[in-house]
């Protein structure tokens, strides 16, 4: 169903540059140059340690969820995964 999705929406990109992140996320753009520009290095090992997780950004925005109801453990995990993200996109 994704790839039917992705002929109508975006473009699917891969970093053969980071296999096992490529392997293991499914990442949907509408500019591939910007995305590839926009994302850093260090992020592709920081998201591997979370093969759960789903992730949107847009502009200054970046939602992100695990894949099943937040208790208290996942909620840490959450906060934890926020404050990666902002050390290394910010």
């Amino acid at each position: 169903m994704d790839k039917i999705v992705e002929l109508f929406e975006h473009i699917e990109l891969d970093f053969p540059d980071h296999n096992k992140f490529s392997d293991m996320f499914y990442v949907l753009t509408d500019d591939k140059a910007k995305a590839i520009k926009a994302l850093p290095d260090r992020i592709f090992d920081f998201l591997t340690q979370y093969p759960k997780i789903e992730m949107e950004f847009l502009n200054n925005t970046c939602l992100f969820r695990l894949e099943k109801a937040i208790d208290k453990k996942e909620s840490k995990q959450l906060c934890e995964i926020g404050v990666g993200l902002s050390k290394i996109i910010m």
